[in-house]
């Protein structure tokens, strides 16, 4: 069975913008959608899409008194229809900004390990420890050693420039195109560093069916970057 599988930095759902949001997700039609930057209080939820979708959310809960709105957290939505042929299990939310879940298919009994991911830009308070949010995700790949699939997926505002990731270590993955966005910074030297480390790739820019694309994942007037990815 195929899946769709996406994700999407939402930039936060407040009621200016949640209408239209939760309209594009709808239009989307995922079987699993990743959603980063949700910006939802801890006891907040998307009650327009509980007929669609089944949510487990991993809102942040520590949120300095005098900030005006909520901020960070991550959610995974999977389609209800696929409870038919999946069984669906959180295996960690222990750590801020990550969220994983893993779908074991009832009838072939193969399984998938899904990880929706933000870490913060490097030049935020909560940002500045990107090596423990990336060893905490390895200790979760080491765990999950045996499942057939894992993926992560989200925004980790890692720019690689020409980085190369572990891509050399496969032979059955395309060539990844090189990325347009030509800047490093610390966040990521640290993911790279981690993909060589998990053997995990990057799929920006591998996609055989659209000529091996690869787009900007932020676009803004102050500038565009390659920040968003799933390996």
């Amino acid at each position: 069975m195929n899946l769709k599988i996406g994700s999407w930095n939402v930039n936060g759902l407040n009621p200016h913008t949640r209408k239209l949001k939760i309209e594009i997700i709808n239009n989307l039609n995922f079987d699993i959608l990743a959603l980063c930057e949700t910006k939802l209080n801890h006891d907040e939820y998307l009650h327009e899409l509980i007929d669609k979708y089944h949510i487990i959310y991993h809102n942040r809960t520590n949120i300095h008194r005098d900030a005006p709105t909520a901020s960070g957290g991550v959610a995974i939505l999977i389609a209800k229809h696929i409870f038919t042929d999946f069984t669906v299990e959180t295996l960690d939310m222990s750590y801020e900004g990550i969220l994983i879940v893993k779908l074991v298919n009832k009838h072939t009994h193969s399984d998938v390990v899904v990880a929706a991911c933000y870490l913060p830009p490097e030049g935020s308070s909560r940002g500045r420890d990107a090596s423990s949010f990336f060893a905490h995700l390895l200790q979760n790949i080491y765990v999950c050693s045996d499942v057939d699939k894992i993926l992560l997926l989200g925004d980790f505002n890692a720019r690689i420039g020409l980085l190369e990731d572990s891509c050399n270590s496969f032979d059955d993955i395309p060539q990844r195109k090189p990325n347009i966005d030509t800047i490093v910074n610390h966040h990521g030297h640290e993911f790279i560093d981690f993909l060589l480390d998990s053997r995990m790739a990057i799929l920006n820019g591998r996609d055989k069916e659209s000529g091996n694309d690869n787009r900007y994942t932020f676009v803004a007037g102050r500038g565009s970057s390659v920040v968003d990815y799933i390996c």
